[in-house]
């Protein structure tokens, strides 16, 4: 968790080897690409049944998985009413729920609503986004 006056910052995932996710660390710095795999091999957050080092009492994957399902079904509803009040209920939903990254991709193509994540957790850098809630490439890798 960030610590007041501290932002979250954003490695964004792809699909890796295997149906896995792993950082894109395409835009890093390879020192902090590096960082990035350790980090994720160090919090496990790429393990799910299927992972090679996935043991049977981490259940982490279970409240991304839920957050990923109720994303989409908040998309679906979205794509049938699209009104202010549907978008201010979908980021009410997101705070609820969680699992902000996973908000994020489910959205990726409807930059309103990622701005609207983006103000709505606590946290998260701005910065980071441009007009578009695209995120801003850092040259040299600079978070």
């Amino acid at each position: 968790m960030a610590r007041p006056g501290q932002h979250l910052r954003c490695v964004h995932l792809r699909p890796g080897r295997r149906g896995e996710r792993e950082p894109d660390t395409r835009s890093l710095a390879p020192s902090i690409a590096q960082g990035a795999q350790e980090a994720l091999k160090l919090t496990g957050l790429d393990r799910r049944p299927g992972h090679p080092r996935f043991r049977p009492g981490d259940r982490r994957w279970e409240g991304r998985k839920t957050a990923c399902d109720v994303a989409q079904h908040a998309l679906a509803l979205l794509n049938r009413q699209d009104t202010p009040e549907m978008r201010e209920l979908i980021t009410n939903m997101s705070l609820a729920q969680g699992h902000w990254s996973v908000w994020m991709s489910v959205f990726s193509s409807d930059a309103d609503m990622l701005a609207r994540f983006v103000d709505a957790f606590p946290g998260t850098c701005a910065a980071c986004f441009d007009a578009e809630c695209r995120s801003v490439p850092r040259p040299g890798g600079r978070l």
